[in-house]
Formats: structure tokens, C-alpha cells, sequence
């Protein structure tokens, strides 16, 4: 079984970006409710739900599902480190 990454603000920006590359661009009220549903969909996949299942239970395309697990296991382009935050932070409207 593959290891997640912890959920934070940052990994949540990062699948984010993965799913609307516009995510920065977004006011801070749509940021607060993409980040809403990238904790959803990082808590669907803890919890064992396929690619197919969270696809048809969010109305997500699976493709983007898929590009958004690969930033919760690591094959992504998030790191759990300071390059990283530092890097997504930058799209936040609010850096909380």
C-alpha cells in the first residue's frame, strides 16, 4: 500500500493547481472552496475509494482524479518541503 503524504494547505494547493491550473487566479472565496474539495477527494482516497468511485461521486473527470492522487502519494510534482511551500504559496490569496 502506497504512503500519503500528510494533508496540509500546501498539498492541497499543489492538487489544486494539478486540477485547475487557473487555481491562482481564482478569488479567495473559489481557492477556499477548490481546497474544500481537494480535501475531500484526498480524504475519499485515504479511505480506499477508487479513481472510478470518487470520479462519479464528486463529478470529476477521472483522468483529473487520477493526476490529483498522483500528488497525495508522491508521484507528482509536490515535495513535503520548504521549495515546495514556498513555491505554492505563492498562488494563495490568503496565506493562513
Amino acid at each position: 500500500m502506497k504512503t500519503a503524504y500528510q494533508k496540509t494547505k500546501t498539498l492541497l494547493s499543489s492538487m489544486a493547481l494539478r486540477w485547475d491550473h487557473g487555481f491562482g487566479l481564482l478569488d479567495e472565496k473559489e481557492q477556499i472552496e477548490t481546497l474544500e474539495t481537494m480535501s475531500k477527494i484526498y480524504d475519499e482516497f485515504l479511505n480506499g475509494k477508487t479513481d472510478e468511485e470518487i470520479s462519479k461521486t464528486l463529478d470529476i473527470y477521472i483522468v483529473s482524479v487520477s493526476q490529483i492522487r498522483e500528488e497525495v502519494y508522491g508521484e507528482g510534482f509536490f515535495k513535503p518541503d520548504a521549495k515546495s511551500e514556498a513555491f505554492y504559496k505563492q498562488f494563495l490569496k490568503n496565506n493562513d
